[in-house]
């Protein structure tokens, strides 16, 4: 019946026209509203189960894309245009600040160039499309004018 209710809006069976009506059924003695200790550890529990593992994603991808990546990025741009047993002096303070900042630009170069191109190819894509469009109104128009 449950699933009939969620389909159709209707107060009456659709078959026997008998009508329903949906009312939630609680243990005896079930309070009307729940106290706060009561409450929270679903809440609590329910947070953890869903949102946890999706905040601990986000978490992951952000230090991935905005900190390790651009400055792997780095440091590997360095020692290609230098000598590879820079490498390890790359690790201190002072460096790693500039190197922060390279990574920085680096990344945003990257991601507009991705935008860029991106926004190229949809607008490319789009000229087709539109293209299309204007051919098949013009098989239409010329056929409803042999008619």
């Amino acid at each position: 019946m449950a699933l009939i209710k969620s389909h159709s809006f209707s107060k009456k069976c659709e078959l026997c026209e008998t009508s329903f009506q949906f009312t939630p059924k609680y243990i005896d003695g079930t309070p009307e509203r729940l106290r706060l200790h009561e409450a929270a550890p679903g809440v609590m529990y329910y947070g953890f189960d869903q949102w946890l593992p999706y905040l601990l994603r986000l978490v992951f991808c952000a230090v991935l894309w905005l900190f390790a990546l651009p400055l792997a990025t780095a440091h590997f741009y360095y020692v290609w245009l230098h000598h590879p047993s820079t490498f390890t002096s790359r690790w201190k303070y002072d460096p790693a600040v500039g190197d922060g900042i390279l990574s920085a630009i680096i990344t945003s170069v990257i991601i507009i160039s991705f935008l860029r191109l991106t926004n190229f190819a949809d607008f490319f894509f789009l000229r087709q499309h539109w293209a299309r469009q204007r051919q098949i109104q013009k098989r239409h128009g010329e056929k409803n004018k042999t008619l």
